[in-house]
């Protein structure tokens, strides 16, 4: 009779348990749904751009190919505190050439404010991205940031010098190794909470102009890389 019982409870424990864990999983699938972030972006007078998320921040974008204009970025940007978060993030493009460059765009998220830099039609590579990133006042938060700091050197010749591996950084922050390889969206989920929901489809990241989708895409990319940065590294 006591083996009957004790059969009875284990079971009804194990059916109770999968139970609860399978209603926290439908749980936890509705609040990252209702934390999806539509984006909306709109064209400014001066030609930067305005992306506002669902949760109603905004960033201010710069897109350009000129090294002039980068450098009116930073000086807009002003001096920097030291420990200053900058999210970094590159988009590639399809190379005709094994020997073609493939890094299409750079671009880069302090605060709010963010540089997308098309730096495959840039006729020079402006002197304040390499003072820049060697600066020892500034984590640089990426995904793959050994991948990133590799292709920059060996195309731009631009060292990164304190740069941080997102992916790494939240498997040992939060005691996750499956997100050591995790993507981008996977980490704004795991870390955040939220889901930049920008679902439709780009054309190649070389072309210019870029479309406002493309614009909004690689804005909220290296924005989120630089959130997930923060909310981990404070």
């Amino acid at each position: 009779m006591n083996q009957i019982v004790r059969a009875c409870a284990d079971a009804f424990l194990a059916s109770e348990v999968g139970r609860r864990l399978l209603q926290a999983k439908k749980q936890k699938k509705r609040e990252i749904d209702a934390s999806k972030m539509p984006t909306t972006i709109r064209r400014r007078r001066d030609g930067s751009y305005t992306l506002t998320l669902n949760d109603g921040q905004t960033i201010h974008t710069v897109v350009t190919s000129s090294a002039d204009d980068v450098e009116d970025w930073f000086y807009n940007i002003g001096t920097l505190p030291r420990r200053t978060i900058v999210g970094v993030d590159v988009k590639c493009r399809l190379p005709l050439d094994p020997d073609d460059r493939v890094i299409a765009l750079l671009s880069l998220c302090i605060g709010r404010r963010c540089l997308v830099f098309q730096i495959f039609h840039a006729e020079s590579i402006p002197y304040v991205l390499r003072t820049f990133f060697r600066y020892s006042g500034c984590r640089f938060v990426c995904m793959s940031a050994r991948g990133v700091a590799n292709d920059l050197w060996d195309e731009c010749r631009l060292r990164v010098r304190n740069r941080v591996d997102l992916g790494e950084l939240a498997a040992e922050r939060m005691a996750r190794p499956d997100l050591r390889w995790a993507p981008l969206r996977v980490l704004e989920q795991e870390v955040l909470g939220v889901e930049v929901n920008i679902r439709c489809a780009i054309g190649a990241w070389d072309q210019n102009p870029l479309s406002k989708v493309q614009i909004a895409r690689a804005c909220a990319a290296v924005f989120m890389a630089s959130e997930i940065g923060r909310w981990l590294l404070q």
